[in-house]
Formats: structure tokens, C-alpha cells, sequence
């Protein structure tokens, strides 16, 4: 793999859902409050549509790129957790976290504080206790998520960029939600 990481010389920039932004939102229905607990660059905001949109992230760098660009939101620094206390029938998480160690360890601009696969053990713990719709993101290889994204009933979907945009292939984003996925 050497370089193949965010913040390296073949990739740069920050992670996030980019390639495939516009096909996520899709399936992301209106709603009165809106929560990314790790927002990242706040990839889907043009696609959004809800009254309320919530962002954090613990990122220095992330952090202040939403503030500076989305004065319609409400920007937090907080740890991830914090962001279920918006919780309810009208609220839908979008929640994205860290999919790999190498993105993320190496690359000054973005902020990890435990493995991938503690992030995902920690949410799909929280997941069963929430009201809200919701999708989670992560790799569709689940190499360092320890299958937490597969090893249950909800459902699942791959979602891929329209062109080969990372290393000569397509961009894959594996969502799993709580509300119905399809093709469609």
C-alpha cells in the first residue's frame, strides 16, 4: 500500500465521501434536524434539505472549514456521542466515521483518538436506541471495521463513484441504515 493514504503523496487532501456524495444523498429523506457527528467537509450539505443541520467534528482543521463555510449550520467540536442528543422521530443522522488508520494517523489535517473498529463497536451499540433514520458509512472491505458494518440485520447497500477516481477504481461506499436501500 506505501503511500496510499489520505494526506500522502498519491492521495492529499482530506477524506470523505466525495466520489460519492451525491449518490448517498439520495437516500437521505427531508427531515427537521440533520446530523453528521463526523462531518468531515461537510460533503452533502448542497444536498441536504432539513430546517436544522447539525455538524462536528474534532478536527481542527474540519472544524474550521465548516464554520467558515456553512453559516447555516450549527458547527460542534465535540466527541461523536454527544451528537444523539439531537435524537428523534424527525432526525436523521448521516454518520460517517473513520474507515482507515492509514488515512487518517498520517495526515495532520484530520483527527482519530481509537481504531476504526472501535468507532463502528461504539455506534452500533448507540444505533438500536435511536428514533431517528439514519445511515453509516464505511469501506466496502471492511478491512479494519471487523464487520461491524455486516454482522447484523439492517440494511445494506454499496454505492460506487461514476468514474475510476481512486487508484484506477471506482470509489465504493458501503451504507447501512436503518430505513429501506435500493437500486432504485
Amino acid at each position: 500500500m506505501g503511500n496510499q493514504y489520505w494526506g500522502g503523496q498519491l492521495l492529499g487532501g482530506y477524506a470523505g465521501l466525495h466520489h460519492t456524495a451525491e449518490k448517498i444523498s439520495k437516500y437521505i429523506p427531508e427531515c427537521k434536524k440533520y446530523v453528521e457527528p463526523f462531518a468531515g467537509l461537510g460533503r452533502l450539505h448542497k444536498f441536504i434539505k432539513a430546517d436544522e443541520v447539525f455538524y462536528n467534528d474534532m478536527s481542527d482543521f474540519a472544524f474550521e472549514y465548516l464554520k467558515k463555510n456553512y453559516s447555516d449550520a450549527t458547527v460542534t467540536q465535540q466527541d461523536f456521542t454527544e451528537m444523539f442528543k439531537h435524537d428523534s422521530e424527525d432526525t436523521f443522522f448521516l454518520i460517517d466515521p473513520v474507515w482507515r488508520n492509514e488515512h487518517y494517523s498520517r495526515n495532520s489535517l484530520t483527527f482519530m483518538d481509537r481504531k476504526p473498529y472501535e468507532y463502528y463497536k461504539k455506534i452500533f451499540e448507540i444505533l438500536p436506541k435511536l428514533k431517528a433514520n439514519w445511515i453509516v458509512c464505511g469501506v466496502a472491505d471492511e478491512r479494519q471495521t471487523r464487520g461491524y458494518m455486516s454482522n447484523h440485520s439492517y440494511n445494506k447497500l454499496i454505492v460506487e463513484s461514476e468514474g475510476k477516481v481512486i487508484f484506477g477504481k471506482k470509489a465504493r461506499t458501503l451504507l447501512v441504515s436503518n430505513m429501506e436501500l435500493s437500486n432504485g
